[in-house]
């Protein structure tokens, strides 16, 4: 069961009990506020839709990373132990170079990745002067580009963890606009309605805009096009509250 799948059902969930505790505190259909209600859910919802594309977007960006990092292994982990098996060897004085033939490195592949170069350097062998070196070399099929093997694990490593801190971030826009239409529900029933002419109004309050917080905002109502407008600057921080446009 993946995190959206998971998320989804939380929200719908803290939704249901949101709704359900306003239709069981509210007044008749008739009034101005309920008609404004559904015009905030429906641009909560709205946003709601909107970022959890952009979660299944990261989602699928961090599969295929993962699968990128599981597909280097499959060809390296091989080739590792094979270098800590040259460690254990005894080496006669000297210098020497261990490499895996070209026969070997090409069983080293899938669709990813090809291992292309193994080299093990051992060199005053025998002295207290012994240094040990060594290449693993992997190519990009897709892209027929050779790097050493590190600095791909430690680009698709970096990636990876850039698209969790993402997610993270996404998230938190996720939830606040869901803690806003909660808190904007919760204050309805102090909210101002002023009629402007048979078909408009304006409608003022506290939980209809955002400064950092919930805080009063202004709409204008177009009721014979079931239409909400923000009217001021802190209404329109609302409005991208709730769509969740950061």
């Amino acid at each position: 069961m993946n995190r959206r799948f998971i998320l989804r059902i939380a929200y719908l969930l803290v939704i249901g009990i949101i709704l359900l505790s306003f239709i069981i505190r509210c007044t008749p259909a008739s009034d101005i506020r309920l008609e404004a209600i559904d015009n905030f859910i429906t641009m909560h919802e709205t946003g709601i839709n909107n970022i959890d594309s952009e979660l299944d977007k990261i989602d699928e960006q961090q599969y295929y990373t993962e699968l990128k990092l599981l597909k280097l292994e499959h060809v390296v982990l091989p080739a590792l132990e094979w270098l800590e098996l040259q460690k254990t060897r005894e080496f006669s004085t000297g210098d020497w170079l261990v490499r895996i033939t070209s026969e070997g490195l090409a069983q080293l592949k899938n669709d990813q990745y090809s291992l292309t170069k193994a080299e093990f350097y051992i060199r005053k062998a025998g002295t207290p002067y012994t240094d040990i070196s060594f290449t693993i070399k992997v190519t990009d099929l897709n892209t027929s580009v050779t790097y050493n093997w590190e600095e791909i694990k430690n680009t698709l490593e970096s990636t990876k963890a850039s698209l969790e801190q993402q997610w993270q971030e996404t998230l938190k826009h996720r939830d606040l606009s869901i803690s806003t239409i909660k808190n904007l529900m919760e204050n309805w029933h102090d909210w101002e309605v002023k009629r402007i002419n048979h078909t408009t109004y304006k409608i003022t309050g506290p939980g209809l805009g955002w400064a950092d917080k919930s805080s009063v905002g202004a709409w204008t109502y177009y009721q014979d096009k079931k239409e909400l407008i923000p009217a001021d600057e802190p209404a329109r921080a609302l409005q991208k509250v709730l769509l969740t446009e950061f």
